[in-house]
């Protein structure tokens, strides 16, 4: 009698509407390749499993909410980090292109990803923006991933200011990794809608001989804001044990604050080339 064997996103929608340790685990040993110990957590992936099996303190949600964060952000480094903010709304018959500027980002408050660059008002037309809003407005993040503060947001549109760099056209997302109030990685991707590589460097530049889920992406010079984002990034961890603090620095002059992440990879990505890696990393947590 033959096997029966399912691909990671089968797996995933097999068991993705199991609540507690078990559903976790099964998906964690489909990605991971390692049977989790939840209870007793040590890698960095299973903490961050943890974190998601544990009932969330009321700001989680204030912090994923990429509206009201804000109000978070003008109070720990200034107004200045923020983009600026053309249209809050749940309605999307409120957005009118003639309204804004040629450049514009759209995304939804209540998720990860779910953003529309426009870049001139002959790249899309308006009723596919308002379509696409819909569309978000009425899907809830966090289900299939177990990222239960998610669920507390009230669901909005934001339409913010387009940031855009000479070099890279569209700014490196820098991501920091904080653990207990210090950055120690900052991670950078590149291509993600074609080759997508990742590449991770410590708080002085050295790159990282380890990687998670995608190959390595190429060398990076130091961003000449470096040291002033990661001030910004400390000063904005709200997790006394770990948060991933993402910050833009279009031309390397000014930097952004981009959003703060409470589960990276929803802890089943997988630490390359070995999984002792994401035992070390763990220790820091």
């Amino acid at each position: 009698m033959g096997r029966i064997r399912h691909t990671g996103k089968q797996l995933v929608g097999l068991i993705g509407g199991l609540a507690g340790d078990r559903g976790e685990t099964l998906i964690m040993y489909d990605r991971l390749g390692y049977f989790p110990n939840l209870l007793w957590p040590r890698s960095f992936n299973e903490k961050v499993v943890r974190r998601k099996l544990t009932r969330p303190p009321t700001p989680w949600s204030d912090y994923a909410d990429k509206l009201l964060v804000r109000n978070h952000v003008a109070r720990r480094v200034g107004a200045d980090c923020l983009t600026d903010l053309y249209l809050e709304t749940d309605n999307p018959d409120e957005i009118r292109l003639a309204s804004l500027p040629p450049r514009f980002v759209v995304k939804a408050n209540h998720g990860s990803g779910w953003n529309l660059i426009v870049d001139g008002y002959h790249a899309i037309s308006e009723d596919v923006v308002r379509s696409q809003c819909r569309k978000w407005l009425g899907m809830r993040y966090g289900v299939r991933t177990h990222e239960s503060w998610y669920l507390g947001i009230r669901p909005r549109i934001l339409v913010e200011q387009y940031l855009g760099d000479s070099v890279h056209g569209i700014p490196l997302d820098y991501k920091f990794w904080v653990f207990h109030g210090r950055v120690e990685f900052v991670q950078i991707d590149f291509g993600r809608f074609s080759n997508h590589t990742r590449t991770f460097y410590d708080r002085d530049w050295k790159r990282q001989p380890w990687g998670v889920r995608y190959p390595a992406g190429p060398d990076l010079k130091r961003p000449q804001t470096l040291d002033r984002m990661i001030e910004i990034a400390e000063r904005l961890a709200v997790d006394p044990d770990f948060i991933r603090v993402d910050l833009y620095s279009p031309n390397e002059a000014d930097v952004f604050f981009g959003e703060l992440t409470l589960a990276p990879g929803a802890g089943w990505e997988r630490f390359r080339p070995l999984k002792i890696h994401d035992f070390q990393i763990g220790s820091l947590w």
